[in-house]
């Protein structure tokens, strides 16, 4: 299979740009949400869903369009509002969920959250869950959390992590087969990290035996029998 015969775009070798991002129909909703801040219905917005699904990424692409920054929980507690927002009025929150239970944290968030609104800034969280099940004990953020628009990105499934194979394939410029992949895919983690990982194993090891990346070989790799 090569790249000419799979419906997906490949990216450039830069990390992290909007052209990198594969759309999937388990990010579909996300990035178009991420493509058109005008019509979200409030000025805070949730990305929620499990590890590898490309949150952080598209963040990351939402900084890039909307020239914002990220801040981090030490950020968040050690800087007030006002200062957070004075180069940019559009901030980003990876990992948002972390502020539950953290009285401190959580009146933050809410100060932040009240202060982008006031000014006509943006607000781009992201965890694992939506806002409902974070844990927040501040009423009046779970109330904000509440009214924010929260889209689900799903974790990968099997055409987009086939892609991202042969994004990785591509790269390395590399012969495998489209059984190696099927195979792959049912036996590790359904994580891009994961893939590449995969990938980069296949190929040191295909380099050290001299043989072709075949499903005896990537079976070899991860010590899995025939049966």
């Amino acid at each position: 299979m090569t790249p000419q015969q799979y419906p997906f775009a490949f990216p450039h070798r830069e990390s992290m740009r909007e052209d990198d991002f594969m759309a999937a129909d388990s990010n579909r909703d996300a990035l178009a949400w991420i493509r058109s801040v005008s019509e979200w219905p409030s000025h805070a917005l949730v990305l929620y869903g499990p590890k590898g699904g490309g949150k952080t990424h598209l963040i990351q692409v939402w900084l890039t369009r909307e020239r914002g920054a990220a801040i981090t929980p030490e950020d968040l507690t050690g800087k007030d509002h006002v200062s957070l927002t004075r180069t940019t009025q559009n901030l980003a929150f990876d990992d948002a969920e972390i502020v539950a239970g953290d009285r401190i944290a959580e009146e933050a968030l809410f100060h932040l959250y009240n202060h982008l609104r006031s000014v006509g800034g943006r607000l781009l969280l992201s965890a694992k869950r939506p806002p409902v099940e974070w844990g927040v004990t501040l009423p009046d953020l779970l109330s904000r959390l509440r009214a924010s628009t929260a889209t689900e990105i799903q974790a990968p499934d099997d055409a987009l992590l086939t892609a991202l194979f042969l994004k990785q394939i591509y790269d390395r410029q590399l012969d495998i087969g489209e059984d190696v992949i099927k195979f792959m895919i049912a036996r590790i983690e359904r994580t891009p990290d994961a893939v590449a990982d995969a990938v980069d194993r296949l190929d040191k090891l295909s380099l050290a035996k001299h043989a072709k990346i075949t499903v005896a070989l990537a079976r070899e790799m991860l010590k899995v029998d025939k049966a």
